[in-house]
This record gives structure tokens, C-alpha cells and sequence, in this order.
């Protein structure tokens, strides 16, 4: 076909197209043929906005936080896929922040169950639904925690279930929690269906008992791999979620390698397990790299430092006292969404800059 016949056809289809354009604009009432649409949709082909990949992270500030950026290289048309989020921040899990920085950053990655690839730091995030979850708290009671820290410890980490959303209870819309402890060897303290009341959950967690001697948490971690099992009350992975939290003060003394453990921890399920990590203390560069390699990655979104068991205390009380939003359970193995901050104090903390 010649070139000047394909410029009047094309000329002639947009001619068309503004003439019904026009008369729609005129009398919105109209009624529209069946096949319209698909007429229409046919000549406005759906254009999706396509990204460049993500630049190298930047160096991070004095604020401990860096940032990663992508540009658009094509913008949508015709109702084509909008663009995703341009800039992605992440946090220096051994700064110093805040207790409300801390608190909210614990609440959006922990406490709401909104585990997903946007974690960034300054997105708003939209209402939807979450899995109930089995939890798999593995609790440092070696002899370099004293006995009133481990009465903290204990009763922080009671207070901490008491908040995460989903409450505890015998349904399959509800969350569950075992226990090890370990310091030489670990002990499984209490199954996944052992508690399924929340009070006496807390009360367990409180009187687990204290046997001081060496960290070694790489024994823990590979007993860690016995628990999601229905022989210890965990569901199946339709129903729920599977998560791990370790809580300790310092690097491994003794048994197998920790950080292969996690390895193997995280990777023994289909998808990998999120292993969170409590830093409880302060840690030297050799201690910083064990406890950083043990959680899941990002690290900003899965490990938390804090300076001491008064300042863990601190965190999960600020988390108390502060109002905010649960997304409502879903237990029926659809994926879990992320979740829309509507307590304004929460909100003005995630944006801070």
C-alpha cells in the first residue's frame, strides 16, 4: 500500500474516533453498541509505563537511611499499567533512630503482616487483607543476659504477641506461637498448639524458665527446622504464614555455624521463611556481621537494634500506646496485601525526612 493511502486511512480512523468522542461528550446518556468498546479498545491500544532498572544505592545519610532511584523511560497511555514507585529507601539497621522511628518501622514490617517487596519508606500504603500466622519465636537465655533482663525479655516479647495483628485462638483465622529457648542447647519450650488463648500464651512466655551457660545459636536455628510441622500445631501454608523471630545479644559462642543455620532455616520452606532478628546490646563489627547475615533480606526490613532490654521495653511500649490499623484476617490462601497507616502520628514518623 502506498505511503499516502496508509496517511488518509489513518487519518479517516481518527476522524472516526473524534467524531465519537465528541458525541459521547455531548450526550453521555447515549446508549453504545455491544461490539463499541472492543472497537475502541482496538485502535487505542493499552501502552503500560515501562521503567529503567534500579540505580546503585547511595551512600547512607545522617539520617540512616540511603536511597535508590529508576526513571521512566516510556509513560502509560490509553490506560495502560501505571508506573511503579521511582525511589526506594532503605534503612542502616544499626543506626541509632528513634523509639517512634523504631516503633513504626517494627510495626509496618512485624506487627501488620505486610510482608511485601514495597517496603519503601516513604509509600502509603492501601488497605486489604493479611494471613493469619504461626510464629516461631527462638529466645536467647545465655549467661550474658542477667536474670532481670530475661524477666524483661520474656515479658516484652508476651506484650509484643499481644499486639500483632490477628489475635491468638483455636481458629484457622487466628495466630499461633512456639517457643525454643536455648543457650548450650536449645529446648522447645511449647508447641504451636499448646496456647490457644492469649492470656495463657503470655503467661507461658513469661515463666519460661532461665539455664545460663554458652550462645549457641546455630543449634537453635537447626532445631528451628523440626517446628512447622502439623505433629507440633502448625497449619498448612494455605491457612498460614510461617515467620521466625530470633531474639539475642550477641554473636554465636559455640555450636554449629549461625549463619548457615539461618541458611538453612529460612531456605528449609517454599517460599523462604522471613527471619526477623532482636539485636539486644552493643556489638562489634565481628557480632554486627553474624547477626546481620542471619535475617532475611532487606535487613532494614528484618532486623532490629536496640541499645538495650530498656530500650526493646521502650520500643514495644510505644507500639502499646499507639493507635493503629489492622487489615482484617483472610484465611483463605489468597496473598496478603499491604496495609494503609491511618493513625496520623504513625504516618508523620514513616515521613519524615
Amino acid at each position: 500500500m502506498e505511503r499516502g493511502t496508509v496517511t488518509m486511512l489513518s487519518a479517516v480512523v481518527l476522524a472516526l474516533v473524534v467524531r465519537e468522542v465528541s458525541a459521547l461528550a455531548l450526550n453521555p446518556y447515549i446508549t453504545l453498541p455491544a461490539n463499541y468498546v472492543l472497537g475502541f479498545t482496538d485502535i487505542l491500544d493499552e501502552i503500560d509505563c515501562r521503567v529503567s532498572v534500579w540505580s546503585a544505592w547511595g551512600p547512607f545519610n545522617s539520617k540512616g537511611y540511603r536511597i535508590r532511584t529508576r526513571t521512566i523511560l516510556r509513560h502509560p497511555q490509553n490506560f495502560g499499567a501505571a508506573c511503579p514507585s521511582l525511589t526506594e529507601t532503605e534503612w542502616d539497621p544499626w543506626f541509632n533512630r528513634s523509639i517512634p522511628q523504631t516503633a513504626a518501622q517494627m510495626e509496618r514490617s512485624l506487627i501488620s503482616g505486610t510482608h511485601t517487596l514495597e517496603y519503601i519508606f516513604f509509600t502509603k500504603r492501601q488497605a486489604s487483607t493479611i494471613k493469619p500466622r504461626d510464629f516461631l519465636f527462638i529466645l536467647d537465655m545465655s549467661c550474658t543476659i542477667n536474670s532481670a533482663d530475661y524477666a524483661k525479655e520474656k515479658d516484652n516479647i508476651a506484650k509484643l504477641i499481644g499486639v500483632i495483628c490477628g489475635t491468638i485462638g483455636p481458629g484457622n483465622d487466628n495466630n499461633r506461637a512456639a517457643v525454643i529457648t536455648f543457650s548450650t542447647d536449645p529446648v522447645i519450650n511449647f508447641d504451636f498448639n499448646d496456647h490457644l488463648n492469649l492470656a495463657d500464651l503470655q503467661a507461658a512466655v513469661r515463666n519460661l524458665p532461665k539455664v545460663s551457660t554458652r550462645t549457641c545459636t546455630g543449634k537453635a536455628l537447626d532445631l528451628g527446622q523440626t517446628m512447622f510441622d502439623t505433629s507440633k500445631g502448625a497449619r498448612s501454608d494455605f491457612i498460614s504464614e510461617k515467620e521466625v523471630i530470633l531474639l539475642t545479644n550477641g554473636k554465636s559462642n559455640c555450636g554449629p555455624n549461625a549463619v548457615n543455620a539461618a541458611l538453612a532455616l529460612r531456605n528449609s520452606r517454599t517460599p523462604p521463611l522471613p527471619l526477623f532478628v532482636f539485636a539486644i546490646g552493643n556489638h562489634n563489627a565481628a557480632d554486627r556481621q553474624e547477626i546481620q547475615a542471619m535475617a532475611s533480606a532487606p535487613t532494614s526490613y528484618h532486623l532490629f537494634h536496640f541499645t538495650s532490654f530498656i530500650e526493646f521495653e521502650q520500643v514495644v511500649e510505644f507500639i502499646i500506646s499507639t493507635p493503629y490499623d489492622c487489615a482484617p484476617i483472610d484465611f483463605g490462601g489468597y496473598p496478603k496485601h499491604v496495609i494503609m497507616h491511618k493513625d496520623a502520628l504513625l504516618t508523620q514518623v514513616l515521613n519524615r525526612k
